[in-house]
């Protein structure tokens, strides 16, 4: 672990180990505590129910930052006792020595975090080749709607409260209708998906869409998985990032039924 050591002071090293240990519980405590509220808000929108889980997800960050500040202001006197500590047993009853499981945690921290850290280097790279992948399929092999498509696009946006410009593509690279962007958003439709369904469908389809850039959800997607790459190891944050995309679509689908006014047929 000497390559650690040259990257991350022993601070470091330490505060980074211990939040990953500590976030286990924490985050078991925050996703226990919104599995409490469904049983509160059964009757809410889905919408209230996505920002409980993000309020979840963003504790468990801020809880994180908490725990590796305190870890790395404390480390310097915790590693000066133990340093002396574990000197003294050695020089006289080693075999004595009965370990805590904070002592063996100390013991293999820097594995710990080396571990972390490839986990989280292999993540990151699927996440950054995703993310290039989108970019290529937004302004790759598509083409834009006629006429009439591009009127029903603008209506509907109109209909949902966006004034932002926002681009309707036939995309004959993508499986399923998205959204991708932000700040110049692009919404792609399969071409073949235009040929099978109806108007009134296609409509459906894109009010749920829009729905997502309404809610600002390509840029909240992108900070929830960022900060779900980090608890890759965590399955109580997985969790809580998994009913974030549950309700999201939830929210999107209100949105469309709410601007129809069909909720049978959606």
């Amino acid at each position: 672990m000497n390559k650690l050591s040259q990257l991350l002071s022993n601070e470091i090293s330490y505060a980074i180990g211990w939040t990953i240990i500590h976030s286990l519980w924490q985050c078991t405590l925050i996703a226990l505590l919104i599995a409490i509220s469904y049983a509160f808000t059964k009757k809410v929108s889905a919408a209230i129910r996505y920002w409980i889980n993000s309020l979840g997800l963003l504790s468990c960050f801020i809880v994180s930052g908490i725990t590796f500040y305190l870890n790395y202001y404390d480390s310097v006197r915790i590693e000066i006792v133990s340093t002396a500590y574990i000197t003294e047993i050695s020089s006289s009853t080693q075999q004595a020595y009965v370990r805590t499981i904070s002592d063996i945690i100390n013991q293999h921290i820097n594995q710990i975090v080396m571990v972390w850290l490839i986990g989280f280097a292999l993540y990151m790279s699927k996440y950054l080749a995703e993310f290039f992948y989108c970019q290529h399929i937004k302004n790759s092999h598509y083409k834009n709607p006629n006429q009439q498509w591009q009127q029903l696009f603008n209506e509907l946006k109109n209909s949902v409260g966006i004034t932002q410009k926002i681009q309707l593509r036939l995309s004959e690279i993508v499986d399923i209708p998205c959204v991708v962007g932000h700040f110049k958003p692009v919404v792609l439709l399969p071409a073949s998906l235009v040929l099978g369904l109806s108007i009134k469908q296609i409509e459906a389809i894109l009010l749920h869409e829009l729905g997502h850039v309404r809610r600002n959800d390509y840029l909240i997607g992108s900070l929830q998985t960022l900060i779900t790459l980090l608890y890759f190891f965590n399955p109580f944050a997985r969790w809580i990032s998994s009913k974030m995309d549950e309700e999201r679509e939830n929210a999107c689908d209100d949105i469309a039924v709410a601007v129809s006014g069909d909720p049978l047929f959606y």
